[in-house]
């Protein structure tokens, strides 16, 4: 927590809109575990300017019994999409993801990667195995890059601070800086 996870997809978001891509974000809530797909679906059907038209829900399977006819289904209106315009899709606080949702980041990626859809999917290490640590893993052996989130050093924080403040830190501000470790 606090690593700047949810900052970093922001700027990617932003940087994504800013090149003509659709962005379809959401945030997993360790309330919402219980409903099937509910990060995923969020991302793509909820927000100002939603990637996919929820006209398609009402043809989708519903049941969670029915997950994989679900992912099939997700799978041909992200094609479709995606044909129109390039997309990113953005997951915040995946840990929290239900098993739908770890799911589909461990099969959708893969079944789409010739089409114009970028992953974003940020946790926090993992603690014990789940089911999206499989997923990730799977990802991973698959090609999917990974970016580990560490403290900055002197540099970078002094130079994020002169970014923000658009003016050059003062000595009290780096030394609170300092006290974030990172």
């Amino acid at each position: 927590a606090g690593m700047g996870k949810s900052r970093l997809l922001t700027e990617v978001s932003e940087i994504a809109r800013s090149l003509g891509i659709r962005v379809g974000s959401s945030a997993a809530d360790p309330s919402e575990t219980v409903v099937e797909l509910a990060v995923l679906l969020a991302a793509l059907f909820d927000g100002a300017e939603p990637l996919l038209d929820d006209s398609g829900l009402a043809e989708l399977h519903v049941q969670a019994e029915q997950r994989f006819w679900l992912l099939r289904d997700l799978q041909q209106l992200l094609e479709r999409a995606a044909l129109e315009s390039p997309l990113l899709i953005s997951i915040d606080d995946a840990h929290w993801a239900d098993g739908g949702t770890a799911a589909a980041i461990r099969t959708l990626p893969m079944r789409l990667v010739g089409l114009p859809i970028a992953w974003v999917i940020a946790l926090r290490p993992p603690r014990e195995s789940t089911p999206l640590v499989h997923a990730v893993e799977k990802l991973r052996q698959d090609g999917a890059r990974t970016i580990v989130l560490g403290p900055l050093d002197e540099d970078a924080i002094t130079q994020l601070a002169t970014d923000v403040l658009a003016a050059q830190p003062d000595e009290s501000i780096l030394e609170q800086l300092t006290e974030a470790d990172g």
